[in-house]
């Protein structure tokens, strides 16, 4: 009957609309699992030159420290020669 017809064809056009809905939906996912890996990459490539960075740091801290003491000990020779070359 054409009743049932009507019907059948509209629960036909539901289904593709939900099917077409369906692909939209795994294609949004996909592109999120995509988005998500990239950030991950990034969040690793970026943390990797944070590490550098406070390598780089703590090397110059390293060479400060080394130059403080040479600071230091030159100072301590400079009294040590003006005391001495006054007596």
């Amino acid at each position: 009957s054409p009743k049932l017809r009507r019907s059948i064809c509209s629960e036909g056009e539901e289904g593709f609309e939900n099917n077409e809905s369906t692909q939209l939906s795994e294609k949004a996912l996909l592109s999120l699992e995509i988005a998500m890996v990239q950030s991950s990459d990034r969040e690793k490539a970026m943390q990797s030159q944070l590490d550098a960075l406070e390598q780089e740091l703590e090397d110059a801290r390293a060479i400060l420290r080394t130059t403080d003491d040479h600071y230091l000990e030159a100072q301590l020779s400079i009294k040590h020669i003006t005391s001495n070359s006054s007596l």
